[in-house]
């Protein structure tokens, strides 16, 4: 059957007990002697280790449940993180700066892929975003958007190494093919373009001299 090991305090108010016979169960006892009654807090599967928390049943190595909202907290005075790890050593983590209050996911303390910083702006390849949403890269391509498939026809935006901007329309050939240039098209509905103003009053509409 069951035995117990109750650890109580001085007025026996609350006891923890250890339940050991296939689990190992955590409960808070009411009176000095209800061993068998209680509310449970968490649990130790004693067949694969698992932990429950809320559940006497869990299915991962660690379940936390409750019936209505249900939270966990990590407390820092600096960094705070969540890591990842395979058996290879291959890690990404989850970190909130202390300092900054960002979050950030990435692969080392500081530096991250993606950041959320605390005035709601998103920077991808930079940890100081300046806009809503930040796109930073070393290399001349910065943000591609594509077709759902897996098909080669995109849209390019970027800022080239020599100190210009680029947005092409591409299609990607065949294997080292490379991709080929495709239509631009503007304001498909209508609606005048400009170029060197904000008010354009034609359909195209420069400002300065054309070459």
């Amino acid at each position: 059957g069951d035995t117990y090991q109750s650890i109580g305090g001085e007025t026996n108010a609350e006891d923890l007990t250890f339940r050991t016979y296939y689990d190992y169960v955590f409960k808070t006892l009411t009176s000095a002697n209800s061993e068998t009654n209680g509310t449970e807090r968490f649990r130790i599967k004693g067949i694969d280790g698992k932990v429950g928390i809320g559940t006497n049943d869990p299915d991962q190595n660690l379940v936390v449940a409750g019936g209505g909202n249900v939270g966990a907290k990590i407390k820092h005075a600096n960094v705070g993180w969540l890591q990842f790890q395979n058996t290879n050593g291959n890690y990404w983590h989850i970190e909130h700066d202390y300092g900054d209050n960002d979050l950030r996911f990435g692969k080392s303390v500081g530096q991250g892929y993606l950041t959320l910083t605390d005035g709601g702006y998103v920077g991808i390849g930079t940890t100081y975003p300046h806009t809503r949403l930040h796109i930073a890269r070393d290399a001349n391509e910065i943000l591609t958007v594509g077709k759902y498939t897996k098909s080669g026809e995109k849209l390019i935006l970027g800022y080239h190494s020599s100190d210009y901007g680029t947005i092409q329309a591409v299609e990607e050939g065949a294997a080292g093919q490379g991709q080929t240039g495709r239509p631009l098209i503007l304001n498909s509905d209508g609606g005048n373009v400009g170029i060197g103003l904000t008010n354009p009053a034609h359909t195209l509409h420069v400002s300065g001299s054309v070459a």
